[in-house]
């Protein structure tokens, strides 16, 4: 026998006996005991928009459960906080507690929001909890707890159907009921449409609308500042009627109620189309049917 053949026979038979010696090590320790933590089973713990349609099935599901099994059932207790006021059987319903079965891991949370409940452009946040474990299990800290950020939400199918026409019950502060319309629409991508936008302020005239829905729940729309073609005079000296939407507040439009919110900046320009001042800043209207 080669001395090669020697020495690969002699590595061989150390090797088999460290192999052995580990598998005994192994198998005749006794198995390690996962600890039983309790969780909300999400990629992350960030608040999550739920946007509440009118099917009378909208849920929010969470899946709920514990890092083990048991051959025992389990049962987790949730509780709801809303610092806005959300109740429970007004604005959502929602479990109380959950049961794990025996033989399983995990079970889910389905907190059901009523639209009805959100009317008016009503949002709420709610925050979902595990709150107390029977059996002297622990929760996974800073896995324990998530926000929901609860509204109404209504598809647009047809722009020009739901939003097109007049708005004869526009409201001001202090001021109303007028007509506004809108007109002149023109779609410019899937979810985007710029239109006239009549008679608002109740002065005559028209501005231009960029109304955007591609963002689900975000509908948005933007009106650039524009010479409304009406002169108004004010202390005897007279002024073209300029009106742009105010940065500083965000505005809006659902087709839920069909009704278009803005918040406008009213200018006054001299008649050269020089900018002079403010006549109403971050002014609410209200357009509704």
């Amino acid at each position: 026998m080669n001395k090669l053949f020697k020495t690969f026979l002699a590595g061989l038979a150390v090797l088999s006996l460290a192999s052995c010696k580990k598998n005994n090590y192994v198998v005749d320790k006794d198995p390690i005991a996962l600890p039983e933590y309790s969780q909300l089973i999400l990629p992350n713990y960030a608040p999550r928009d739920y946007f509440i349609d009118n099917s009378g099935t909208s849920k929010y599901t969470i899946p709920v459960g514990f890092t083990n099994l048991s051959n025992e059932d389990r049962t987790i207790s949730i509780s709801y906080t809303s610092p806005t006021g959300a109740q429970p059987g007004t604005q959502y319903n929602a479990p109380t507690s959950v049961l794990i079965k025996a033989g399983e891991a995990v079970s889910k949370i389905d907190v059901s929001g009523i639209f009805a409940g959100y009317n008016n452009g009503r949002v709420d946040s709610l925050k979902v909890k595990i709150e107390q474990l029977l059996g002297g299990s622990k929760t996974m800290v800073g896995k324990d707890s998530v926000w929901l950020i609860m509204r109404q939400y209504c598809g647009i199918t047809n722009f020009a159907t739901q939003f097109g026409g007049d708005y004869d019950n526009t409201m001001e502060p202090s001021y109303g009921p007028y007509t506004t319309s809108v007109s002149n629409i023109v779609p410019i991508a899937a979810a985007k449409a710029n239109a006239n936008i009549e008679n608002l302020y109740d002065y005559g005239g028209f501005v231009i609308g960029n109304f955007d829905w591609s963002v689900v729940g975000n509908n948005n729309l933007v009106i650039p500042a524009k010479y409304t073609g009406v002169d108004v005079t004010s202390g005897g000296t007279p002024y073209q009627l300029w009106i742009k939407t105010n940065t500083g507040s965000k505005s809006t439009f659902s087709a839920c109620d069909n009704t278009i919110t803005v918040f406008v900046d009213v200018m006054g320009y001299s008649m050269s189309g020089t900018y002079v001042g403010n006549f109403s800043t971050n002014y609410k209207i209200v357009m509704a049917r």
